[in-house]
């Protein structure tokens, strides 16, 4: 488990504070790159010993960048299994919605609207389940 302690410096000098963005720089860069590699298939260990020596950053400051890399992907697997799974709800809901017999005809073309767009948020997602399985 990873733990985060928030702080925040006070009476940063201009070298300090350019000093601070310079390598916060190199670590998003050194992400960003990992993020890439990975989706590209990239093993870990190999993608450590390379950000490492590509950014001149020690191999503590390497696996952060891989790992953090890895959890966003791992996120963003979730997330889109998630966006699918209310999408096809919320398609269904409309659809018992149209099935009732007492609608006005102004009623169920929003309806029948609504449900259009579900249904190609549906298979927008649907798309990437689909080949983050494969």
């Amino acid at each position: 488990m990873k733990i985060t302690i928030k702080a925040k410096i006070v009476n940063v000098s201009k070298e300090t504070n350019a000093t601070l963005s310079h390598m916060m720089l190199i670590y998003c860069t050194a992400m960003r790159f990992s993020f890439k590699r990975l989706l590209e298939g990239a093993i870990t260990g190999e993608l450590e010993k390379l950000v490492s020596a590509k950014y001149g950053l020690n191999i503590r400051q390497a696996k952060d960048a891989v790992e953090e890399a890895r959890q966003t992907i791992a996120s963003q697997k979730e997330l889109v299994k998630l966006n699918y799974a209310n999408y096809t709800k919320k398609a269904e809901n409309v659809e018992k919605a149209l099935n009732r017999k007492n609608l006005s005809d102004t009623k169920r073309k929003r309806l029948e609207v609504k449900l259009d767009k579900r249904k190609r948020k549906q298979a927008y997602y649907k798309g990437y389940v689909k080949s983050f399985i494969m």
